[in-house]
């Protein structure tokens, strides 16, 4: 039994809420459509994070820089 607790809380969808998706202009922060309130607390919590690590910034960046130098060649 404990192997199977354990195996389910790392699964359970309300810990690991909020699926990050790169747009054209930020980042999205998609959350279960029947999520409660600590999946959304958590969508809530890595959207935070994402911005904090400057995630949609670095990407669109690398993407730039790889373009240029796909062009210059």
């Amino acid at each position: 039994w404990p192997i199977l607790r354990k195996f389910k809380r790392k699964i359970d969808p309300s810990r690991y809420n909020g699926a990050c998706l790169l747009g054209l202009n930020g980042t999205v922060i998609k959350s279960h459509g029947g999520a409660g309130i600590p999946a959304f607390k958590r969508a809530i919590e890595e959207a935070y994070l994402q911005v904090q690590k400057e995630v949609f910034m670095r990407v669109s960046d690398y993407l730039t820089a790889q373009l240029n130098h796909d062009v210059a060649e």
